[in-house]
């Protein structure tokens, strides 16, 4: 009789321990899904940093080559073109006095 009730209690033990068992794969296949999206967004947020690092330098590159505000030189700009911003507005006296022909 006392080997049966070992024998059970064993057999209790053993399917108590598979239960734990299935219980840690379910919570490790969670926390394998958690950390791989953690890398995901570790890798995306990376990858925004070394953007703005390479735009930072480049930033910087060109305020320590000393361009002013609005100069596209160097930047894929033609200075040549004749677009809007390169027209001036020149104002010319006038040579000939106008008569109104309303008033007559």
């Amino acid at each position: 009789m006392l080997h049966f009730k070992e024998c059970t209690n064993l057999h209790n033990k053993k399917a108590n321990l598979e239960n734990q068992v299935n219980v840690l794969k379910a919570s490790n296949i969670v926390f394998q899904n958690s950390n791989n999206e953690l890398l995901t967004e570790l890798n995306e947020a990376n990858s925004k940093v070394i953007n703005l690092t390479i735009g930072a330098e480049k930033l910087d590159k060109m305020l320590n080559i000393g361009k002013v505000y609005g100069d596209k030189s160097g930047l894929g700009f033609n200075g040549n073109d004749s677009s809007a911003s390169s027209f001036s507005t020149k104002f010319i006296k006038a040579t000939i006095s106008v008569v109104s022909s309303f008033g007559l």
